[in-house]
């Protein structure tokens, strides 16, 4: 008799549990109930930014003085330009590179820093060295076949 209640329990729990894959406490039928979505014509679509919301961005920044030195180094999914170069005095920062656009088959880039607040001394040129560099990836490098990086005072290229 000891075992024959709790088998019959479990059989009485178990036949419940057929019932309960249809019941609305079942979290998997909440998926089944909601509505389908329904799709949105392209052209119907408002736009995510509009006209009023976009802003062009001036570049305020200045060209570094001087590039010194320009390096294309090779990744698994294309390239990184690495430039260094001089600032005109002492704590520039926010360095970048920009890029300006594309002339014939050379990719130009701005060397571009942030001048420090106030008067800052000249400094070594070794104090005024910056260095910057951006990722290329195989796109942005089909069809070119240099890239320039300008300064105020000058500019240097490298070739792939």
């Amino acid at each position: 008799m000891r075992p024959t209640l709790p088998i019959l329990c479990a059989v009485l729990a178990l036949s419940g549990c057929a019932q309960l894959a249809n019941s609305p406490l079942n979290p998997m039928n909440l998926i089944d109930r909601l509505a389908a979505p329904r799709p949105i014509d392209p052209a119907n679509r408002p736009p995510l930014v509009t006209a009023a919301q976009r802003t062009t961005v001036v570049e305020g920044r200045p060209l570094v003085a001087a590039v010194r030195e320009v390096a294309l180094e090779p990744t698994g999914s294309g390239a990184i330009l690495r430039a260094t170069g001089e600032a005109a005095a002492l704590g520039a920062y926010n360095v970048q590179l920009t890029r300006e656009g594309v002339e014939g088959s050379t990719l130009v880039y701005a060397f571009r820093a942030e001048p420090a607040p106030g008067f800052q001394p000249e400094g070594t040129p070794a104090t005024r060295r910056l260095t910057a560099a951006v990722a290329l990836d195989a796109a942005d490098l089909r069809g070119v076949t240099a890239l320039r990086v300008v300064a105020q005072g000058n500019s240097r290229a490298v070739t792939r």
